[in-house]
């Protein structure tokens, strides 16, 4: 369909250089849908664009799951470390899939680390309840109870915590 005739006209285009972030990532999802996926293209696709575009947040987390998708750990670890640690200019949104990348490499102490310094810095209850399982997660109990009590504290808080502390 559509995917097969937009191959061949963005990918040489993306391949000379002269594409812009916008038209790397479309074509990147395109290679995601193409039948069978094109992953190792999407990824070298997406490399390119995080090394020449580094705000490209957007790039670098779609990147990172297909590293992660494909098995290459290693890779994905690699990039996750460049995202870490420009996550305080990222947007919000990316902020908060942070963690959620960290737990696809596997690290339950550094997704707690991720989540609740989000948490510290927003002050939102969802992001402070991410926090709490997060240290459930990584087996810091004391320290998951002891926050969970504190949101029981709070009259405005939202119901998922209730439902937390239920469970």
């Amino acid at each position: 369909g559509v995917q097969t005739c937009a191959l061949p006209i963005s990918d040489p285009v993306v391949a000379s250089g002269s594409g812009n972030g916008d038209l790397e990532m479309a074509l990147a999802r395109l290679l995601q849908a193409a039948e069978p996926p094109q992953t190792s293209r999407a990824i070298d696709v997406l490399s390119r664009c995080v090394a020449e575009r580094p705000g490209r947040f957007d790039a670098a987390v779609l990147l990172v799951d297909l590293l992660q998708r494909d098995g290459r750990f290693d890779d994905a670890n690699d990039q996750m470390g460049r995202l870490y640690r420009r996550r305080e200019s990222a947007p919000p949104a990316v902020q908060r899939l942070i963690p959620t990348l960290l737990a696809g490499q596997g690290d339950a102490g550094m997704v707690a680390s991720s989540a609740c310094e989000l948490a510290e810095r927003t002050g939102r209850p969802l992001d402070r309840l991410e926090c709490v399982r997060a240290r459930y997660r990584a087996g810091d109990e004391a320290a998951g109870d002891a926050m969970l009590d504190e949101l029981l504290a709070s009259a405005d808080r939202p119901f998922a915590v209730d439902i937390e502390a239920a469970s």
